[in-house]
């Protein structure tokens, strides 16, 4: 174990702590980073767990747990942190595997307390949820695959902007963008007849993806959203998913969760607004 440290006593007697190069900086992920915070309370929990199992004496286990304390502070971590995540758990009884019926698990992608909301919502529904941070190094800085012109992109939910005018249209296609975009040169287009009547222009400069999402119906609610979300002067014929108006206050969150839900999960839920909160009801 690379991370033990062995001594001998002169009686012959090993006894084992926890080593740490002379080069270890003792950097940790900062707490106050945009994390989950049940990966920051990982990192008390591992560091815990290791000062317990290596330590074979009671005065280096000490003395491990005492600078893990000394150098998590400096990172941000709490008193009431540590706390939590050296909690010893409460045995809980164990539920009949006949009786619990599976409703599914989802990963999140965290990106603050809306993620907190929705998982919180979701977990009361019976829906495992697993987050993962959004944005890594790695995700910005490893690509395996040559990136994908937008134009050559399937199954996205598009916006475009006049170029002249703040005239903006919001639609969807299962094809590529490129053949979308063609189709709005044409007078038939809402995006055509704006252009002719108007004299106004726009090039693949002025269209960006908003969205992307192979399944259908998810895919229509991602158009119905970013609507709403940005109230385009013109938009299609008719989004795949129409909201009703009422909704227009709180779908931020509870038709984002729709969309997130696994499909054998929404079916038998149904979201219900009462004081303000949205709570998940099965049906």
């Amino acid at each position: 174990m690379l991370d033990t440290k062995i001594t001998k006593d002169t009686n012959g007697k090993l006894s084992f702590s926890v080593y740490h190069k002379p080069t270890h900086t003792d950097q940790y992920l900062q707490f106050s980073s945009n994390q989950p915070l049940q990966l920051k309370l990982g990192v008390i929990r591992t560091l815990y767990h290791r000062a317990n199992t290596i330590c074979t004496s009671d005065t280096s286990q000490q003395q491990e747990i005492s600078h893990l304390q000394k150098v998590l502070s400096i990172s941000g971590y709490t008193k009431s942190a540590w706390k939590t995540a050296t909690k010893a758990k409460t045995p809980t009884a164990v539920n009949n595997p006949s009786t619990t019926k599976s409703k599914g698990s989802v990963i999140l992608p965290y990106v603050g307390h809306m993620t907190d909301n929705i998982a919180r919502l979701m977990r009361k529904a019976g829906v495992q949820v697993h987050l993962r941070p959004y944005n890594t190094i790695r995700s910005q800085m490893v690509h395996h695959k040559d990136k994908v012109k937008k134009e050559e992109k399937a199954g996205v939910v598009y916006k475009i902007k006049c170029n002249e005018c703040e005239a903006t249209y919001i639609g969807e296609t299962e094809r590529t963008l490129r053949k979308r975009i063609t189709e709005h040169h044409r007078h038939t287009s809402p995006v055509g007849q704006h252009m002719q009547y108007r004299k106004h222009s726009f090039s693949s400069e002025d269209v960006s993806v908003v969205h992307q999402e192979a399944r259908w119906f998810k895919h229509g609610v991602a158009e119905s959203i970013h609507i709403m979300l940005e109230e385009p002067i013109s938009t299609g014929t008719g989004a795949a998913t129409h909201f009703p108006p009422s909704t227009g206050r709180f779908f931020h969150l509870s038709h984002v969760i729709h969309l997130l839900l696994p499909d054998h999960v929404s079916p038998h839920h149904q979201l219900a607004e009462e004081d303000g909160r949205m709570t998940i009801e099965s049906s």
